[in-house]
């Protein structure tokens, strides 16, 4: 009995040995082939459908940008909060004159058809009307806050309120439109002192009145 018991032993070395070199032969012809490469990683989307219900889909996954893009909304809320700071830096760059106005308010309106109508500005100024902003009411208050005074101003009911106007990211409207822009223009000095904040780096000029010829 003992030779058929080493037969079957022998046989089954036999078997694996023949089996471990099958493997061998496909992995080796597998690799060469490519298989192995590392697969796309798939991320599940769900896609609404006219029932409304939302089956999950297989896409692949879209690769993540460098860097945020962002314009005058500034940043999407949900992905993070909106930033007023870095909105109002943005606005302000576009232009070394910047005026904040808002829809049919009285002052802005005044302001808004003053400074281009009856003076010329270049660069153009650049005009913001903050009714038609995402996020008005958070930028406007960043604007009350920080940018109106000095680092030690207190927000009182007495802070100006719509139109703003900066210069070269320096308020010029602190006290009122009436005792910051419509008396010095009364008085005929406004050219000078909005061309004293702008520097070289705009020009302002009183347009001439029409002729009435």
């Amino acid at each position: 009995m003992k030779p058929k018991v080493q037969s079957r032993k022998g046989f089954r070395a036999l078997w694996m040995a023949a089996t471990l070199l099958t493997v061998a032969v496909y992995l080796c012809v597998a690799h060469n082939r490519g298989w192995y490469d590392s697969p796309q990683v798939r991320t599940p989307q769900r896609i609404p459908t006219s029932s409304g219900a939302a089956p999950e889909v297989w896409e692949p996954a879209k690769p993540r940008a460098t860097r945020p893009l962002v314009n005058l909304d500034a940043v999407r809320r949900g992905g993070g909060d909106f930033r007023p700071a870095q909105n109002f830096q943005e606005i302000i760059s576009t232009s070394p004159f910047v005026l904040f106005v808002k829809g049919t308010d009285e002052s802005s309106r005044y302001l808004r058809h003053l400074l281009t109508n009856e003076y010329e500005v270049t660069p153009e100024i650049a005009v913001v009307d903050l009714s038609k902003h995402r996020y008005s009411g958070d930028l406007q208050r960043y604007i009350r806050e920080h940018k109106l005074h000095g680092p030690l101003f207190q927000l009182t009911e007495n802070t100006p309120d719509v139109p703003y106007l900066f210069v070269k990211g320096e308020s010029v409207i602190n006290t009122s439109v009436e005792k910051d822009i419509r008396e010095p223009h009364e008085r005929g000095q406004l050219q000078a002192e909005l061309q004293r904040h702008a520097g070289l780096d705009a020009v302002i000029k009183k347009r001439s009145p029409p002729s009435n010829s």
